[in-house]
């Protein structure tokens, strides 16, 4: 696959995969994290002023969401690892980094053994370790964890 052809099927598959990890709520809540949010995942803005949004309006933001994410994520993986990964790596890495932020992401050992290993196995084993909440072990982080290592495996040739 082509580099320019791995970003849109990378984000297409992240919408999907997200609008069933995140779920919709057309109502503003905080999550577990404590954050405001709606649609699926939208963490609001400051200058938004959400009461309520639907499911294509949430999608619309969701993808813009991503691709700004996506702008962020890119320079960070080195361009010779950057290369190598399918789209599906890219869409569970998007994923991830949609639920734990882009400043956590920029420290954290998955992103340096992404770089630095080579050995996206080991790579995927990083997702287990995100399963946390303010110190207590998540069932919801443990089950969406499992989804993106598996996403992410999924896209290692055989």
């Amino acid at each position: 696959m082509k580099k320019e052809e791995k970003e849109p099927l990378a984000i297409l598959m992240a919408i999907e995969a997200l609008k069933v990890l995140e779920g919709f709520s057309a109502k503003p809540y905080k999550c577990p994290a404590g954050i405001k949010t709606i649609g699926y995942g939208h963490a609001i803005k400051k200058e938004e002023d959400f009461t309520s949004i639907t499911e294509a309006k949430a999608e619309i933001l969701l993808k813009k969401d991503l691709e700004d994410l996506y702008t962020q994520m890119r320079p960070l993986i080195n361009d010779d690892v950057y290369k190598r990964l399918r789209h599906e790596q890219i869409s569970a890495l998007l994923s991830f980094v949609y639920n734990i932020g882009i400043s956590v992401f920029k420290k954290s050992t998955l992103l340096n053994k992404l770089n630095n290993s080579g050995n996206l196995l080991l790579v995927a084993e990083e997702f287990n370790k995100w399963i946390y909440i303010k110190g207590v072990k998540s069932l919801g982080l443990m089950r969406r964890r499992d989804a993106e290592k598996e996403l992410f495996l999924s896209g290692i040739k055989k």
